[in-house]
């Protein structure tokens, strides 16, 4: 991913697990994300590239449409770009939060819909949350795939400007599903857990990003987003645990 509404596709080689340690459950998530002006007929809101809504920045859409809902459990975020016109072409959605954080732990639930690619979706193109986003070149990421996970950073120094740094088989995602994705982010640690479940940590040691944006990103599908909460670490909450 080179976060680009669109781009060539992507080949992607296994890698090993860096590190896969238990982390603790993640506490809940203090503070509200702002009021925001929704369409008073219950009908989605779209939310034009470069437009800002209460705590959240369209970033871009992919040539299709980004919206917004209240639904009973609060905002719903749909990210649905246009489906990719052959095997070479790819389009993203990716809206970020207007606050950075320097030490942040949040957590969302996200919801993959649809994948659009019409002959063999890649396992990638689903939904991904991002943290300590500052451009399309620079932020971490993590994707919940049909066929396990992957922690990434989006690193320029690296071919493809992208660095692979951990992964494993389970959990997976499940289409359709809603999966609960908790992260925790200080100094240059990081934990990532599912559905409750300690997934991944791990310490970036290679010029790690300190601070910046959370991101709610897809490829190549349609990708709900809800239950989003954050808010930055303070001591006594120390390093990942």
């Amino acid at each position: 991913m080179v976060g680009r509404a669109e781009r060539p596709a992507r080949h992607r080689h296994p890698f090993q697990i860096l590190l896969l340690l238990l982390l603790g459950a993640i506490a809940a998530m203090s503070g509200v994300w702002a009021i925001i002006q929704l369409s008073s007929d219950g009908r989605p809101t779209r939310w034009r590239d470069g437009s800002a809504h209460g705590p959240w920045l369209a970033i871009f859409d992919g040539y299709g449409h980004t919206t917004a809902h209240a639904a009973d459990d609060g905002l719903v975020i749909t990210l649905s770009p246009r489906a990719a016109e052959g095997p070479d072409h790819t389009h993203a959605g990716l809206v970020a939060s207007a606050e950075t954080y320097r030490n942040v732990r949040f957590s969302t639930q996200v919801r993959t819909i649809q994948q659009l690619r019409q002959d063999s979706p890649a396992p990638w193109e689903v939904g991904w949350v991002l943290w300590n986003y500052t451009d399309p070149q620079h932020f971490y990421a993590f994707v919940l795939k049909p066929n396990g996970w992957e922690l990434s950073k989006q690193d320029p120094a690296y071919p493809g400007g992208q660095r692979f740094l951990a992964s494993g088989p389970s959990p997976r995602g499940t289409l359709g599903s809603w999966h609960t994705v908790d992260v925790v982010h200080a100094g240059d640690s990081m934990a990532v857990s599912v559905d409750g479940v300690p997934t991944v940590r791990m310490q970036d040691t290679e010029r790690p990003y300190l601070a910046g944006s959370i991101g709610l990103y897809c490829e190549d599908a349609v990708v709900e987003f809800r239950r989003t909460a954050a808010r930055e670490l303070r001591p006594p909450d120390g390093q990942p645990s």
